[in-house]
């Protein structure tokens, strides 16, 4: 199985984009971590069971994009010296916002809870493409990074007038901006004597930030986008600007090297007899290239994790065949998984930064979702010697599969 997955270094060519190198990543880790988790070494081939009640193991492995297009990032220090991040990505549940505000944080040098997050007012915030393809952390966070960097270098031009000291010299360490002797001033000095900023380019990082993007305008590849902020989150900045105090302005465009690498796996029990599945353990491993907040981390691999067992094993769409009417269009038709089919899930996080991401971190928004299925799958054939070709794999799929391989026990 490993000669058939990606390593680092290896060349991604897709139609109608440019190639991607892939960049570094803890697969190997994923798989190795999580099949020790699960018990991997204990697995028996399906020719070996026997008995009403089997058990298997399954997994899989594989990779989520971290992103798509492009983001702004924007962060104001007002007059008093506070500190405002407002953020575009939409609050969708996954922790998002509290790991950029860490990103800008670990930037600024300042606790968490000395930055005012607002989020969810699209007049009031920087703008960015969208909240999905687990673009969040990376993009908008890296956007953030970006803006981070700007406010420094910014504070670093104004308190060097004010200390008469080289900027290249100074550092900002807890809130301050100081010389090589220790000689500094607190951010709300610099803020209030700060001039109006004139021009909104934001900060980037040539090598790292701009990648080839898709102009959906045209629907070609745009080689070298342009590295500026959106009207939008101009026209906050400068009506932030108006109020006084410093806005420091970031953008990125997706790195498309970026990915995000993960492993699941499954153990189950079959009734041979009525096809009935219960997931025993589920362990999902990932790479999330940096943690920026580990309860949402590991919080995130939970909430997925149920989200792709109910996908794989209940939540089935019905569609009536004559009017093609949905049958079962709410949640209770769905049947989705409730506390009660929740089986044990070990969460595994590896680190492996990208050359892209905030601190090299990656998305995380859809991968934990990805395993579920395939792992259930693969673990009632290593149960059964039965495939599964189609989801969700219910008692009544799973008997009749049972039923025409001439493996259900009668």
């Amino acid at each position: 199985m490993r000669k058939n997955w990606k390593s680092p270094g290896d060349v991604e060519k897709q139609e109608g984009v440019p190639d991607v190198t892939i960049g570094p990543n803890a697969q190997d880790d994923c798989v190795r971590l999580g099949a020790e988790a699960i018990g991997w070494a204990k697995r028996t081939p399906p020719e070996a069971k026997s008995g009403r009640i089997r058990r298997g193991i399954g997994m899989y492995t594989g990779a989520q994009h971290s992103g798509r297009a492009d983001s702004d990032g924007l962060i104001w220090l007002d007059r008093q010296g506070r500190l405002h991040l407002p953020l575009g990505t939409g609050n969708i549940g996954c922790a998002a916002h509290t790991g950029i505000a860490g990103v800008a944080a670990e930037a600024l040098g300042v606790e968490l809870d000395a930055i005012d997050v607002t989020w969810a007012d699209s007049d009031n915030v920087a703008w960015t493409f969208v909240t999905d393809a687990s673009r969040s952390s990376n993009c908008d966070g890296k956007a953030v990074y970006n803006a981070a960097q700007d406010l420094i270098n910014q504070l670093k031009t104004h308190a060097a007038g004010m200390l008469d000291i080289p900027a290249e010299d100074l550092t900002m360490r807890e809130g301050r901006i100081e010389g090589p002797d220790g000689t500094g001033l607190d951010l709300p000095a610099i803020a209030a004597a700060a001039p109006k900023r004139t021009e909104f380019a934001p900060y980037y990082d040539a090598e790292a930030d701009q990648s080839p993007m898709l102009n959906e305008s045209t629907g070609k590849i745009d080689q070298h986008p342009p590295m500026t902020v959106k009207p939008a989150t101009q026209a906050l900045a400068q009506a932030l600007q108006d109020k006084g105090g410093i806005v420091g302005l970031g953008h990125y465009v997706w790195n498309p090297s970026t990915q995000a690498w993960g492993a699941s796996f499954a153990e189950v029990e079959v009734d041979m007899e009525t096809g009935q599945v219960r997931v025993l353990k589920f362990v999902s491993a990932h790479d999330v290239g940096r943690i920026l907040y580990r309860t949402g981390a590991e919080a995130q691999i939970h909430g997925g994790g149920i989200m792709g067992l109910g996908y794989g094993l209940t939540e089935g769409l019905m569609v009536d065949p004559n009017s093609l009417v949905p049958l079962n269009p709410g949640y209770l038709g769905l049947q989705p998984m409730t506390a009660l089919d929740y089986p044990e899930i070990t969460p595994i996080l590896l680190e492996a930064p990208s050359d892209g991401g905030p601190y090299g971190a990656k998305g995380f928004g859809e991968n934990p979702m990805l395993g579920g299925a395939p792992a259930i799958a693969n673990a009632i054939y290593n149960a059964t010697g039965v495939r599964m070709d189609e989801i969700p794999l219910t008692w009544e799929r799973v008997h009749d599969n049972l039923r025409r391989a001439g493996k259900l026990m009668v």
